[in-house]
């Protein structure tokens, strides 16, 4: 009986060792990844890029997108004006392009229009609009989504 009891433990412990390892094989050898999530396509809405935090200096923005500048914050709503000369065409004026900001200090909120190359002050603050990409190309219409605008923001010195 004694022989009996350790030929069917043997037994017992090749089988657990055989699916102890099988498993493990299974697990460390499969090619199979993970699950991709699931895209929710109910909104044809982009997100919004995440906010933006500067001490000062030079920032780039999307429509909708904030950047915060320690007690100030800016926001471009919207494309009022992109009258510029598109490449390759010859102009008369140069044109500009002009944005709808929502610039924020403390609990005050204002929302200026503010062109190229023009700034705006408040609380203290001074912001510069200095670029605006894409070019205008001739035959061409520029979604509110493709625009990026960059913004110098600095401590007003008056």
């Amino acid at each position: 009986m004694n022989k009996k009891n350790n030929t069917i433990w043997t037994v017992v412990l090749l089988v657990l060792a055989f699916v102890g390892l099988s498993a493990y094989a299974m697990h460390k050898f499969s090619s199979s990844p993970a699950p991709a999530p699931i895209a929710n396509t109910a909104s044809s809405t982009p997100p919004l890029p995440p906010e933006v935090k500067n001490p000062v200096g030079n920032v780039s923005l999307v429509l909708g997108q904030k950047a915060n500048f320690g007690s100030i914050s800016i926001t471009p709503l919207k494309v009022v004006e992109d009258s510029r000369c598109p490449i390759g065409v010859q102009c008369i004026q140069a044109g500009t392009v002009r944005v709808s900001l929502l610039i924020q200090t403390g609990s005050t909120s204002n929302t200026v229009q503010i062109a190229l190359n023009r700034s705006a002050a408040a609380g203290g603050w001074k912001v510069l609009f200095i670029d605006a990409n894409p070019d205008k190309v001739a035959g061409n219409t520029i979604d509110s989504k493709d625009y990026l605008f960059t913004f110098n923001v600095s401590e007003s010195s008056s």
